[in-house]
């Protein structure tokens, strides 16, 4: 197994509370820019700049759209790769949810000239059955770079179709419980399946708000690659963290953390890996704010160590 252990082994649930439901509603005005910056022990790194603007983001109502170029070296191969892409989403009823969008994205190789053209799509919709339950699905064509999966063992470039459904059930207003599962078709023939569950007990439930809860995850690739992390038979349980919190009227503060057991068919025991990140939003003017994040990753797979650092800066504003 290639020890190229991207985030697919720390729970996205740590990420999905915070400012994306705050933000929810925002302006269809709004602008936005941002720096990134990733790097691995396993010799990926990707530097991207992303711009967007309006409802840009899955689940946001309204009309968007972005813009990125990334500078990727894997192995020690360099990468730049251009993407572009419009969606829109739409509350048909107070049941009803639903969004789609178009694109076009390009990676070439700088060291043997290699270049791979896609359009790219995704769609998806979301039923809200009550205050307590509501129920998504959603599909996507896309190159799978950010994800860290970027070539097989062959050299092919490799771009992938996604389809993910997840179910969300809030029985009280402290206790949430959260299922997903995932299916991804690689162009190159490969295919991987996960599932996580998990349960969060709200501390603080609303903001400023703190979470804690239990997940089980599990992931299967169909082959075993050498290009990218392709797991068989890979299980984690985790114990998960989120806080979000005010620091003054300008600037609030977001913190995760993740800490899990993990093994798969290529490794003797269980191993301890954790995510940590903390964020920050801070106004600078009535319609700005400037936004940052950084996190680290530790695991363990066949015995060795892997580690991932990561960091953000963006900007965000209206017209008017």
């Amino acid at each position: 197994m290639n020890p190229k252990a991207l985030s697919l082994i720390i729970s996205t649930s740590l990420l999905s509370l915070p400012l994306a439901q705050l933000q929810a509603g925002g302006s269809n005005h709004l602008y936005g820019m941002e720096a990134e910056t990733v790097s691995t022990s396993s010799d990926f790194e990707r530097h991207s700049i992303n711009f967007n603007y309006g409802a840009s983001q899955q689940g946001q109502e309204g009309f968007g759209g972005t813009a990125a170029h990334h500078r990727i070296e894997d192995e020690h191969v360099s990468y730049r790769a251009n993407e572009i892409k419009l969606r829109a989403g739409r509350q048909l009823n107070d049941t009803f949810y639903v969004e789609g969008g178009v694109g076009a994205a390009k990676v070439d190789s700088q060291d043997d000239h290699r270049s791979e053209n896609l359009t790219t799509y995704q769609v998806g919709a979301k039923a809200t059955l009550g205050e307590q339950l509501s129920v998504g699905i959603q599909h996507e064509k896309d190159f799978a770079y950010r994800n860290q999966i970027l070539t097989n063992q062959h050299g092919q470039i490799l771009n992938a179709k996604t389809t993910k459904a997840d179910v969300k059930y809030r029985p009280t207003e402290r206790v949430r419980l959260e299922a997903d599962n995932t299916y991804r078709k690689l162009s190159d023939g490969n295919s991987s399946k996960a599932y996580k569950v998990g349960a969060y007990y709200g501390i603080s439930p609303s903001w400023p708000y703190i979470w804690a809860g239990v997940e089980y995850s599990t992931l299967d690739f169909k082959y075993q690659d050498e290009g990218y992390w392709t797991p068989e038979n890979y299980r984690s349980v985790a114990a998960t963290f989120t806080a979000s919190y005010p620091v003054n009227d300008k600037l609030s503060m977001n913190t995760s953390l993740n800490v899990n057991r993990s093994k798969d068919d290529a490794s003797n025991d269980y191993g301890t890996g954790y995510y940590a990140s903390v964020g920050a939003d801070m106004k600078i003017s009535p319609n700005s704010t400037l936004t940052a994040n950084a996190h680290y990753i530790k695991s363990q797979q066949e015995a060795s160590d892997w580690d991932e650092t990561g960091a953000n800066i963006g900007l965000k504003f209206n017209h008017y």
